[in-house]
């Protein structure tokens, strides 16, 4: 369920941004429906919790705390995506202008570095192999200073006037978004590594 939530999410991520850029309204009201339909899945998966717990075995308090988390990060993740595609949709809806191509081109790199990311984190989930979560780790990182570096030159644009301000705030939002999305990412791996090592010892 994880593993095909984060795929949903990392595949509907890039549509956004493309429907967005193409201005391709349809398609992106089409996403938004999608991204819901996501949170719905989420909310499912944690309604369900009480009867999960009470299934994994007598005593084991601690793996049903990591699975509470597990199930907590991803449902982060997926909100994390309708804060993105729904002012999305709403700012083209309104007829507002687009990101220039320039911001376009920074989105796309930081989407394709994004989809590498969420592909390790699935290897990872669907092996039970945590082995290279440091090095996924560190790659996180790199992503936040690119989302760091992006937002300073959103400031810039802004301060030489350069950008309007509806438009400026969706930039911002959604790189905010992403960085959310990236440290709910993590701490869900980590979360997913400690109930997999604990149901092994059970």
């Amino acid at each position: 369920s994880v593993s095909s939530v984060l795929t949903e999410i990392s595949r509907l991520y890039s549509n956004a941004l493309n429907y967005f850029e193409a201005e391709e309204r349809k398609n992106l009201k089409e996403v938004t429906k999608e991204v819901a339909s996501i949170n719905k899945r989420t909310k499912k998966l944690k309604s369900n919790i009480y009867n999960t717990v009470r299934k994994l075995q007598e005593g084991s308090i601690d793996s049903g705390l990591f699975y509470v988390q597990v199930v907590d990060y991803l449902r982060e993740t997926a909100h994390s995506l309708s804060y993105i595609a729904n002012p999305a949709y709403d700012h083209l809806d309104n007829n507002h202008k687009v990101f220039t191509e320039e911001q376009f081109e920074d989105l796309t790199t930081l989407d394709s570095k994004i989809r590498t990311l969420i592909n390790q984190a699935n290897y990872m989930i669907d092996n039970s192999d945590f082995s290279e979560l440091p090095q996924l780790i560190e790659e996180q990182g790199k992503l936040i200073d690119v989302i760091k570096s992006l937002r300073k030159k959103q400031l810039k644009r802004i301060k030489k006037e350069k950008a309007g301000t509806k438009i400026s705030m969706l930039y911002l939002s959604i790189l905010h978004e992403t960085h959310n999305m990236l440290l709910h990412l993590v701490n869900l791996l980590k979360a997913q590594r400690d109930f997999v090592a604990n149901t092994k010892t059970q």
